[in-house]
């Protein structure tokens, strides 16, 4: 919604408007014909019928003169379908407007294709303008550096990729992120100096979920979220990225929801950052790191340690590549470690004060899975399936493994891999593992 606070009385002032193109054609269910524009205009607490008076420049040499938030002049049609510049001008001081581009009962935000001036106009969400292609306007920061709730402000701008002006991005008392700049799939343009900085945000939730082909370096402050408690979905899904991240990126001290934050970095393979991956207060971690398939790259200090998750399931499912080794911290009362290393080829594992989980399934697909495993106290189901491998490279195999004698019933199961004969199953047997074949 945008609104619009008026100081101006007498003649209208071209640099208090609101400037705006839209693009009749760009129709869907429940909006205005491919011939029309709806101002939708909603009403709001402290906002009432008398401050809904403006005047509209419709763009097409016809103007309207504005009464009421329910005018039937807010509904224009134009003589042909296709691209307009609005303007609106409010008339008195107390004028405001409220313009909702998501209002479900007047679905135009398709046709919103350019925010060119802000003017007085207090836009708190362009949610779901999926058309848009370039936001040129300059005069936003004044409003935009007081809001607190930025959430879904500009979610859905699924084929946005313009360049955006210096300041944009940048909202220095923001709380609430959650999904902000969710939904930008095609963007792959520079971001301007101080984007993503909003150092006070504590809920981050889809806040840049779905960059599908974002891979430009990030910039200073990016990232840095120390008060971040919230970070549901943040980063994910950046198949194409592999930047450097900046220093701070990754450090959220006061996170309790990790889940999928970074998962689906398909081409990340960059040094990470020191303090990145320690969340010392996060229960929840599953799918936190999935599927980075090329990433192998020594871990920093302290990466692993989530000393109160009790849920760390497909947290490192898929990473393909990397072959070094990891030790996680978790809770006691960790319960959910559901393929956590699924498909992954990690050399060592280890994994700490874990008390409470019955099973750990580790899945190898054609590779050769991990040297040792060390798990406190728990019982260990290690799993080989549709694997190409000789006998000789799952003898290779079982000889690395570590000796399970002094751990409870650590099972083997074997599932459709014939090379996998009786010596195979004695050379288990050897180390204390249990042979189950399915």
């Amino acid at each position: 919604m945008i609104y619009i606070n008026n100081n101006i009385f007498g003649g209208l002032d071209e640099s208090k408007a609101l400037i705006f193109v839209v693009d009749t054609s760009k129709i869907e269910s429940g909006s205005s014909t491919n011939v029309q524009y709806k101002i939708p205009l909603q009403l709001k607490t402290g906002l009432y019928d008398v401050d809904c008076k403006y005047i509209i420049k419709w763009g097409d040499t016809t103007q309207s003169t504005i009464t009421s938030s329910v005018d039937a002049n807010l509904l224009h049609t134009y003589p042909f379908a296709g691209e307009y510049t609005i303007k609106i001008y409010p008339l008195s001081g107390a004028s405001r407007i409220s313009f909702f581009v998501n209002n479900l009962a007047n679905r135009d935000r398709l046709k919103i294709r350019e925010i060119n001036q802000v003017g007085f106009a207090e836009i708190d969400s362009l949610y779901g303008c999926a058309n848009m292609r370039a936001f040129t306007a300059t005069d936003f920061s004044t409003y935009w550096n007081t809001k607190t709730d930025m959430s879904y402000m500009f979610a859905g701008w699924n084929t946005f990729n313009a360049t955006l002006p210096s300041g944009f991005g940048n909202f220095p008392n923001a709380t609430n992120m959650t999904g902000v700049f969710q939904g930008w799939w095609v963007y792959n343009t520079t971001l301007p100096a101080g984007f993503g900085s909003f150092a006070n945000a504590t809920n981050l939730y889809c806040t840049y979920f779905d960059w599908r082909v974002f891979n430009k370096a990030l910039p200073a402050g990016f990232g840095v979220y120390p008060n971040a408690t919230n970070l549901y979905y943040t980063y994910c899904e950046w198949f194409a990225f592999n930047q450097t991240l900046p220093a701070g990126f990754g450090i959220y001290p006061n996170a309790t929801d990790i889940t999928a934050t970074y998962a689906d970095w398909w081409g990340f393979n960059q040094t990470l950052p020191a303090g990145f991956g320690n969340s010392p207060l996060a229960t929840n971690v599953s799918y936190a790191f999935q599927n980075w398939f090329a990433f192998n790259q020594t871990l920093p200090a302290g990466f692993g340690n989530f000393p109160l998750a009790t849920n760390v399931s497909y947290a490192f499912n898929s990473w393909f590549a990397f072959n070094q080794s990891i030790t996680l911290t978790t809770s006691a009362s960790l319960t959910n470690i559901v393929q956590a290393f699924n498909l992954s080829i990690f050399k060592n594992i280890t994994i700490s004060n874990c008390t409470n989980v019955s099973t750990i399934n580790i899945y190898t697909f054609n590779v050769v899975p991990l040297e040792t495993l060390i798990v406190n106290n728990l019982k260990i189901s290690f799993t080989i399936q549709y694997s190409t491998f000789t006998k000789t490279a799952y003898l290779d195999l079982i000889a690395s493994l570590k000796d399970m004698t002094a751990l409870t019933s650590p099972t083997m199961t074997v599932k459709n891999v014939p090379a996998f004969d009786t010596d195979c199953d004695n050379a288990a047997a050897a180390k204390n593992w249990t042979v189950v074949k399915i």
